[in-house]
């Protein structure tokens, strides 16, 4: 009989410190600071961000490439000059036609 009593006297000394141990797990997890909220939305906006750096990450390959035919290209360099400065080689004649909204329907 002294046996059992020291058996459940061992189980019970052990409760206590597990109980609290889960109670404070429990406590960390709902935490609005450190628990898994947070984490939650700490996650999405990582994604999101990565998001942005493959946007971004593509953006700049696509300027390098094209730093690089302005280089190399004698013809991407006239390109880039007449559509930006509207430049035109001697002799050239320059149209332009005003714009103009044409209505869509039966008339």
């Amino acid at each position: 009989m002294a046996e059992r009593k020291r058996t459940a006297l061992w189980r019970r000394s052990w409760l206590g410190p597990v109980c609290a141990g889960v109670a404070a797990a429990v406590i960390l997890l709902l935490d609005s600071h450190t628990g898994i909220v947070p984490l939650a939305k700490l996650r999405t906006a990582a994604a999101a961000l990565d998001g942005q750096v493959q946007t971004l990450e593509a953006r700049q390959l696509a300027l390098r490439l094209s730093a690089a035919r302005l280089r190399d290209d004698p013809l991407e360099i006239e390109a880039v000059a007449r559509k930006s400065l509207g430049m035109v080689r001697p002799g050239e004649i320059v149209v332009r036609f005003p714009l103009t909204i044409a209505s869509v329907g039966p008339d």
